[in-house]
């Protein structure tokens, strides 16, 4: 146990010790203590310790860094506990389940497992590094019937051509958007994926597919869970919950923010339409960009390069990078070097979009570096190519 810092409150007549911890495997949910958590193996990891110091006390709460790093969600442990209330409802828990928790606890994914177990009083086990034929033998011995992953966790399992085991009933993921392609055929080897959307803030999932959705292959629906409030202005998503975080803490200027409305209203960075109970989600500003005028949506490119590039044994990512004339450019970027795949993988990209969507530069580099739970930034790439 590493305790970064030791508060002192008082309550009552007398002083109470409120307690700081890092990085800890374990939650009490039921005292003063609170959690901070981040990626030690981040390049400002011994930054992001020290300012541990300098954030604004609030007890028994979880501080989590955004995917960013560039700021801290503070999140009372109360927040997770009604989010995990909601989330083991909507999943029909009881108390043959068993968790497998694959993400780290930097990640709010994995914290929130932890919360569920605690709520429902369900067993859950650690899982180790990941490696796709690994965890599926763990899912099937340890008879694990729950289990969160990212949807690079999924594209690993799919390209090992791996069969869901019978024990395992439900399969939450996040973290990222799932294509419909990775969805289908993750699906057609049996895994009970049930898409979700969530955020840090909210202490992890606001919309989850519906366990009826595993009867079909068709493509599943957002449902918006019980603790969740939304509105939609202009194609913006506004959230309301007791989940909610209490504040943002900018590890730079060493400021706190409550980015919440007057009336606890939070809007989310995600574009899309409410339908009654359900949300669809577009995606964010960020992923679209204008080439010579025209509106290109990086997401789909991003699908459409691994939806392509899905027999190979090499990794390829699409950039996009500042253009003079045009705005922008779309480059490929990819750990091989074997040419005759390389410019085949271009050609089959270009007849399938709009020629100003056609890729213009290929960088081939070692190794792609991957970031926190296998994300790839268009910063980072940008950095290795030289740019």
């Amino acid at each position: 146990m590493a305790l970064i810092n030791v508060f002192k409150q008082k309550i009552g007549k007398g002083w109470c010790s409120l307690s700081l911890l890092i990085n800890e495997t374990s939650v009490d949910w039921e005292s003063s203590k609170s959690y901070y958590y981040f990626n030690e193996n981040h390049p400002q990891a011994q930054k992001i310790k020290e300012r541990a110091s300098k954030i604004p006390f609030f007890p028994s709460c979880i501080y989590i860094f955004t995917s960013g790093m560039q700021k801290i969600c503070i999140l009372s442990k109360e927040s997770f506990l009604i989010s995990a209330q909601a989330v083991n409802k909507h999943l029909e828990c009881d108390s043959k389940d068993k968790w497998l928790l694959s993400l780290p606890l930097f990640h709010v994914g994995g914290l929130s497992i932890l919360a569920r177990g605690f709520c429902g009083g369900y067993s859950s086990i650690q899982g180790s590094a990941w490696e796709a034929k690994k965890w599926r033998q763990e899912v099937e011995s340890q008879k694990i019937t729950l289990s969160s992953l990212v949807p690079a966790q999924v594209y690993d399992l799919v390209k090992k051509n791996l069969r869901a085991p019978k024990n395992l009933r439900a399969l939450i993921v996040g973290g990222s958007s799932l294509s419909s392609n990775l969805y289908q055929r993750a699906r057609d080897l049996n895994w009970p994926v049930l898409p979700s959307y969530g955020l840090t803030e909210a202490c992890s999932q606001v919309a989850t597919a519906k366990l009826d959705s595993l009867k079909t292959k068709e493509p599943a629906q957002l449902k918006i869970l019980s603790h969740i409030e939304v509105k939609e202005k202009k194609d913006l998503f506004w959230i309301k919950s007791p989940c909610l975080l209490k504040g943002y803490f900018y590890v730079d200027t060493l400021t706190f923010e409550d980015p919440k409305d007057k009336d606890g209203w939070f809007q989310l960075e995600d574009r899309g339409v409410k339908q009654g109970e359900y949300l669809h989600i577009k995606g964010r500003g960020e992923e679209q960009i204008k080439i010579l005028g025209e509106i290109v949506n990086l997401k789909k490119l991003f699908e459409l390069v691994k939806e392509i590039t899905f027999s190979s044994s090499y990794d390829y990512e699409l950039l996009a990078t500042t253009h003079k004339r045009q705005g922008y450019e779309l480059n490929l970027v990819t750990n091989s070097f074997h040419l005759e795949e390389v410019f085949s993988i271009c050609k089959k990209f270009n007849e399938q979009v709009f020629p100003y969507e056609r890729l213009q530069r290929i960088y081939c580099v070692e190794k792609i570096e991957k970031e926190t739970l296998f994300k790839i930034r268009q910063e980072t790439l940008r950095q290795q190519i030289g740019l």
